[in-house]
Order: structure tokens, then sequence, then C-alpha cells
């Protein structure tokens, strides 16, 4: 993530979107510093509510967790 703001509606609805940009890092693609924008709702029941880079989404899911075991995010 290279960029964020936030837009604020003002016509009364009090909706809020987070304004992300993203820059692609992978050398080997040929995106590579690109980017992208993304814009999130606010969070919704059931909803995600960040973003995780996959990476690390990955090595959490082959991690053997324990009771007690803190996510360093």
């Amino acid at each position: 993530m290279v960029g964020l703001s936030y837009l604020i509606a003002d016509d009364g609805t009090e909706a809020t979107y987070a304004a992300l940009k993203l820059q692609f890092s992978d050398p080997a693609s040929s995106a590579a510093g690109g980017h992208i924008y993304v814009r999130l709702p606010p969070p919704f029941v059931g909803g995600a509510d960040f973003l995780v880079p996959r990476s690390r989404f990955d090595a959490a899911v082959l991690r053997a967790w324990s009771i007690d075991d803190h996510c360093q995010v």
C-alpha cells in the first residue's frame, strides 16, 4: 500500500470509504511498479474489516497455532 485517503459523503448518508493505492511489487511481474486503486466501503456485519497481504495469509494458514499465540500484524 503506497497511499491511503478517506472519502466522506456529503449527501447526508454518512457513507465513508477508504481509498487505497496499491503498488505491484513483484519484480517478475509485467505489472511491477504499476498501481491500482481500491475503494473499500465501511465494514458491515459479516464483511471484511481489513486487507492482509496474500503471503502473510498463506504463512498464517500453514502455521501450527496454539492457544494464546499472538498474531503480529
